[in-house]
């Protein structure tokens, strides 16, 4: 069976200088007295609250999530838009992370176990929220992308989820943009597991940093070349799976970690944020683009099996992916160490040629040629040791 992505748009309405319009679930703007309209959305929200927007967009899917199926939304849409008001809130207003949880404690008993973690995409490094930044890898387990290391927390509340994701939000990236004071430079994934009789379910709730032009210091502009690499990755998935073709999950982490959720046995959500001001005309059709490429992607079904029935199949595999995994984190921790060892030894080397430099008349003596030819060889020896892990891999 194949699926669809559930694309909604969320129309920014703090403002009097807008362009655009939306009525009947069309959003339209006239250039030169001829309408341009973009139809077809499944809603535009323009005066609702996020309350009501989780209630209509999301609290369905989470339903199902309780039954096992996983499920996806992301905010999408450039830096000021609201994609982190929608789901984080304000400090004021609450976002769909919290509608979330307090819809899962309001679901579940006793014998459900719910744990949390959250992934930071910073400049195209993986980084554990939870564990004060801990940077951590992906493998891949049976051709699932995994997050190896990752920190998941067993919660008993919602004051107590609540709790480690304020923490958590402290450690977040933010910087000052031309269109967002309190910009996100990263990407976040805010992960929800729920456990029940041998079921497995996830949520995933993402929210991606906002693209926009190259400006600023060059922090700025870095963190900028990073956010908008990862999102023309997403973008050329996204082109690929609406034409059938195969998709190169690869580019970036980001759509490494979307990857398990591209198929129609996830519930997969899109709240594409615009502001209707002239002056982000360009951004705003670059997101309404991107939202009208993803309506016409048809996710691949994938082999109806009950999540109970896939975990009980597959024990003895999980038991042997845990133990490929334990035996990569040990590899890890013994090429650390070699290499550290072969650092020490090349910084001792090229301190010794700098010495010998210094004191030799001759710009390139013998005893200097064999030293850099040691540095040489013991860097190829570090590239070599890094290939074969990434081969077993």
């Amino acid at each position: 069976m194949d699926g669809k992505v559930n694309v909604f748009i969320r129309l920014r309405n703090n403002t009097n200088d807008k362009v655009w319009h939306a009525e009947d679930n069309v959003l339209s703007k006239y250039i030169d007295n001829q309408k341009i309209s973009y139809p077809c959305f499944k809603k535009i929200f323009v005066m609702e609250n996020t309350f009501e927007i989780y209630e209509e967009v999301v609290k369905s899917f989470l339903l199902e999530l309780m039954d096992g199926k996983n499920c996806t939304v992301f905010t999408y849409g450039q830096t000021g838009s609201g994609k982190t008001y929608t789901m984080s809130g304000d400090g004021e207003t609450e976002g769909i992370i919290f509608y979330s949880l307090e819809t899962i404690f309001e679901n579940i008993n006793e014998d459900v176990e719910i744990h949390i973690s959250y992934i930071e995409i910073y400049n195209e490094n993986l980084l554990d929220l939870i564990d004060m930044g801990k940077k951590l890898k992906i493998l891949a387990v049976n051709d699932i992308p995994v997050v190896n290391n990752l920190t998941k927390i067993k919660i008993s509340s919602l004051e107590e989820a609540l709790k480690i994701y304020k923490e958590c939000e402290t450690n977040k990236k933010i910087g000052e943009t031309k269109f967002n004071k309190k910009s996100s430079r990263s990407h976040t994934i805010f992960q929800i597991e729920v456990s029940k009789n041998n079921t497995k379910s996830i949520l995933n709730l993402i929210d991606l940093a906002g693209s926009e032009r190259a400006s600023g210091s060059s922090i700025r502009m870095r963190e900028g070349a990073y956010i908008n690499k990862s999102l023309l990755a997403l973008g050329s998935v996204i082109n690929s799976l609406k034409n059938n073709r195969h998709a190169n999950f690869r580019d970036s982490k980001l759509t490494r970690i979307l990857q398990p959720s591209m198929n129609s046995s996830v519930n997969l959500v899109s709240l594409c944020m615009i502001s209707p001001t002239k002056q982000c005309i360009n951004e705003t059709i670059s997101t309404l683009n991107f939202a009208s490429r993803l309506l016409q992607i048809k996710m691949k079904g994938v082999e109806e099996k009950s999540n109970r029935g896939l975990l009980s199949n597959n024990v003895k595999k999980c038991n042997c992916d845990k133990k490929k995994i334990d035996f990569y984190n040990i590899q890890d921790s013994e090429i650390y160490r070699e290499n550290t060892l072969l650092k020490r030894r090349i910084q001792s080397l090229e301190n010794m040629i700098s010495s010998l430099l210094k004191t030799s008349n001759c710009k390139r003596t013998k005893d200097i040629y064999l030293l850099e030819k040691n540095v040489f060889n013991l860097q190829l020896e570090m590239v070599k040791k890094q290939q074969n892990k990434e081969k077993e891999l």
